[in-house]
């Protein structure tokens, strides 16, 4: 059957309904007078309709609409008074429709509410659109209420007013398939429907829901959201909250936001992605991997409520600080080594022996020994040379023993007199400072993050191996300096043992000749001694055989046998709190205790004079009083370093502070 015959029969039906003579008045009165009775004593009709004709109004051209409402206007000016024109307004819907009023008593419907009853009112519905456009008789959605009379044309929910746009004579077609979104029940072709969609603005882009693709902008389209495909289903509201996944920037409600989720790969569906009893949010908030089973969290982490004055601030519960003990290690774990060479005159017999065992034993042997060292190779002279400077950098530090080797192998003696300025030259090596005209400042180092003449690591034990068979001018030998250089500074012996104390060197001497006094003054003062005090000093023929693995063993005794004081200090590893310092949420870190190795004593900061290899343990306070807790969690990372003589990095622990949120974690 036809939509136009469908519709015919529908008009008759009404008419039939609302005609006059279609029902007996004595069987649908509203009084009982005259009826029969039921064993009740009532007659029990129940009144359906009142027709014109039950109610004895005139209906001309029965339509159910008394001619006494109608009147004589002629709008559609087609010659007919309202009272005897069965379609008033001429738009093709018959005012018998257009009424929607059963009794011929009440009002006819106004169904835009503009003061102008459907019959008369060529745009019935408001929509924009005049009725005769929408079809007449047309009834898109089969509701049995024509398009005219129809404020939700393809019956998805949606008023047409929000559907058809500001035009109506080019109503929106969102998804470009030549039907506009007033006749589509999925505007946007996402699988949803425009009814379960809504007219909501939920990312506030100034689209819709039923018109957007991506409704919650969250990068993951409506149509990969809404679950099955059938446009007839809701949308599935995964965490249950009331906010179906396309509308839910975190649909699995776990802390994270479904775009960051899929660019991480973990699923926005599931608050365990990889199955491992561990949350996503807590695997991101570690830096393990959400979607490996195998990637668990084995760290340190600290949960921190907003505690201000013994009180949590979300529930007024009582709080304070948290207090955990951490253990750490106190083994040299980075040492850089400079070589630093007599080539005076008086080393004519020796250096060639030297500078070729350096090369070929004691430079890859130490290398061997410590996994993350450096060397490095200097030159110091006397005061008499033309040109004097007192030391070149023959090569900066660096992890490339090859490098060291070719230096070492290049070396020479230049004559000259027969005292030394190694002090001096240690002085000008970590300072960088500059010796008059001939050695100018260095500071480029700094720009690469290391500090002195050839580049020593921030963090890494510095170690001086001095060669030399001659007494130093101002050292404890009391050799004087008899030179002075214009625009430079000579330093005194304090001054030299100062700066290598500040930079926490160690000094190691080799001598073949006169240089012992000095040499064991030096390594004394510097702390680089055994644990039984004896001086890290070698003493070797002049013609320089002595150089052996021994000298490589005192290395590897600077990593197990020399004393140190260890303190810690704190450093920011930003995770997600941008703009807040993560240390500050340690209060202290508090020597507690030992275990193997050996101690001297300890204070509130300070562990002193550790064996190094000593376990030990710190008492770390925690307290949050400044960062409030939100809906979701926030994550803060601090690192926490041992160092040996305020220098060494001895050990490390990483440490995560969580400010709980809304969301549950379950990180380990």
């Amino acid at each position: 059957m036809s939509g136009g015959a469908w519709k015919t029969i529908a008009w008759v039906a009404v008419w039939a309904v609302l005609g006059a003579g279609c029902t007996n008045p004595a069987e649908d009165d509203t009084t009982d007078a005259g009826d029969a009775r039921d064993g009740d004593g009532s007659d029990g009709d129940v009144v359906v309709v009142t027709t014109c004709a039950e109610a004895r109004l005139p209906d001309a051209d029965r339509d159910g609409i008394s001619d006494e409402t109608e009147g004589d206007g002629d709008p559609d000016g087609d010659g007919l008074p309202n009272r005897e024109d069965p379609d008033s307004d001429g738009d093709g819907i018959p005012d018998a429709v257009e009424s929607q009023q059963p009794d011929c008593r009440m009002s006819p419907q106004d169904l835009d509410g503009d003061g102008v009853p459907n019959y008369l009112d060529t745009d019935a519905d408001g929509n924009g659109i005049p009725d005769r456009v929408e079809g007449g008789e047309m009834d898109f959605d089969g509701d049995t209420a024509p398009d005219g009379l129809d404020m939700d044309d393809d019956g998805d929910g949606l008023r047409d007013l929000d559907e058809i746009g500001p035009d109506p004579a080019a109503p929106i077609d969102t998804d470009g398939d030549g039907v506009p979104d007033c006749h589509e029940f999925d505007s946007d072709g996402d699988n949803i429907a425009d009814g379960h969609e809504g007219t909501t603005d939920y990312d506030r882009d100034g689209i819709p829901s039923f018109r957007d693709p991506d409704s919650d902008n969250d990068g993951i389209p409506d149509i990969e959201e809404e679950g099955d495909g059938d446009v007839a289903t809701r949308p599935p509201d995964t965490d249950g909250d009331g906010a179906a996944d396309p509308y839910d920037t975190d649909a699995d409600d776990d802390g994270l936001e479904d775009g960051y989720e899929r660019s991480i790969g973990s699923d926005p569906r599931l608050q365990d992605t990889d199955g491992d009893g561990f949350t996503d949010l807590g695997e991101d908030l570690v830096g393990t991997d959400p979607t490996d089973g195998t990637s668990v969290f084995t760290g340190f982490y600290v949960i921190l409520p907003h505690c201000v004055d013994g009180v949590r601030v979300v529930d007024g519960t009582s709080c304070g600080p948290e207090l955990r003990e951490l253990e750490f290690g106190s083994a040299i774990q980075m040492a850089d080594v400079m070589f630093m060479i007599d080539s005076t005159g008086s080393m004519s017999e020796e250096i060639d022996t030297i500078t070729a065992r350096l090369a070929d034993t004691i430079a890859p042997g130490i290398a061997a020994e410590i996994p993350d060292v450096w060397l490095g190779v200097t030159e110091f002279r006397d005061e008499c040379d033309d040109g004097y400077v007192p030391m070149r950098v023959r090569q900066e530090m660096t992890p490339d023993v090859g490098r060291v080797q070719t230096a070492l192998r290049a070396f020479t003696d230049g004559g000259g007199c027969g005292y030394t300025t190694i002090l001096e030259g240690m002085y000008q090596l970590f300072t960088g400072e500059g010796f008059g005209a001939e050695l100018p400042p260095h500071m480029g180092c700094a720009d690469f993050g290391y500090y002195g003449y050839p580049c020593f690591r921030y963090g890494a034990l510095p170690i001086v191996m001095g060669f030399s068979d001659a007494e130093a001018r101002g050292g404890p030998a009391g050799i004087t300096w008899t030179e002075t250089f214009p625009g430079a500074r000579i330093h005194t012996y304090r001054q030299v043992i100062d700066v290598l104390l500040d930079n926490g060197a160690r000094f190691i001497g080799v001598d073949s000749g006169d240089a012992h006094t000095d040499f064991r003054a030096i390594s004394i003062d510097t702390g680089t001694v055994r644990a039984d005090g004896t001086p890290l000093l070698f003493e070797i023929p002049s013609s320089g055989t002595g150089i052996d693995s021994s000298i490589v063993d005192a290395v590897v005794d600077l990593a197990h046998q020399v004393l140190m004081d260890v303190d810690t200090f704190r450093e920011e590893r930003p995770v997600i709190g941008d703009g807040i310092d993560a240390t500050a949420f340690i209060r202290s870190v508090v020597p507690v205790s030992w275990a193997g190795g050996g101690v001297e004593g300890q204070d509130e900061t300070t562990f002193y004079g550790v064996l190094p290899g000593t376990l030990l343990t710190f008492e770390v306070t925690f307290l949050n009083d400044f960062v409030p807790e939100g809906e979701r969690p926030q994550a803060f990372r601090a690192k926490i370093v041992v160092r040996g003589n305020g220098v060494a990095r001895l050990d490390e622990r990483d440490v995560l502070i969580i400010v709980p949120g809304d969301r549950s974690i379950v990180i380990g």
